[in-house]
């Protein structure tokens, strides 16, 4: 693993690839125990409060600088990371874990 220890604490559930233009691309999906609240007063509470329960974030890496990661977002089910990556990626994602 790394992703800079999967994001500084959060751990390491699925790792892919996928080629983009004739270059690699990863992309992480990690486990944490916290929700991240978006702080905006004008969204919903179960969007704008940080709150305690198993969250699985997206890491892309960036095309036009390997080696460093973007969020993705945050998800309530792994599932649901899973079909998010799928679903922006521009090629078929290989998962290797």
């Amino acid at each position: 693993m790394n992703l800079h220890d999967a994001k500084n604490g959060g751990k390491e559930i699925r790792r892919g690839h996928w080629t983009y233009n004739g270059q690699m691309l990863r992309v992480w999906i990690t486990l944490y125990d916290y929700y991240i609240g978006s702080q905006d007063k004008d969204d919903p509470p179960e969007f704008r409060f940080d709150r305690k329960e198993p969250t699985y974030y997206i890491w892309f890496e960036q095309g036009s600088k390997t080696g460093s990661q973007v969020g993705g977002g945050q998800f309530s089910s792994l599932e649901a990371a899973i079909f998010q990556v799928d679903k922006v990626s521009p090629s078929k994602v290989n998962w290797e874990v």
